[in-house]
């Protein structure tokens, strides 16, 4: 499916911000929502998916991260994955040495 960028930044923005002046107010959060979107010409479903991803890049929403920080998870993935191969390979010394143990009966 492709996408265009019909929306400036700067309307997106706006739209995001005139929706955070409802936030206090459950009930009218999706009626503002559709609101806001009339009046900009897009879909209340688009207009809720800028605010949602707006959310997440200021880190107000669990969720998909910005674009770059995931350099920082692939290097965290790597460092745990060495840590486990080295947990692994000490396990198993160490269960040899107690297999060892318990066979001779000299621990």
């Amino acid at each position: 499916m492709k996408t265009s960028p019909h929306f400036s930044p700067e309307v997106r923005e706006r739209s995001v911000c005139l929706a955070r002046a409802h936030q206090g107010e459950p009930e009218l959060h999706w009626v503002g929502i559709c609101s806001i979107a009339t009046k900009i010409g897009c879909t209340a479903e688009t207009r809720r998916r800028w605010r949602r991803q707006s959310e997440k890049d200021n880190g107000e929403h669990e969720g998909a991260t910005p674009a770059g920080s995931d350099q920082g998870v692939g290097r965290a993935v790597r460092e745990r994955r060495q840590a486990n191969a080295i947990l692994r390979t000490a396990s198993a010394s160490v269960a040899s040495v107690l297999s060892a143990c318990f066979k001779n009966k000299y621990c």
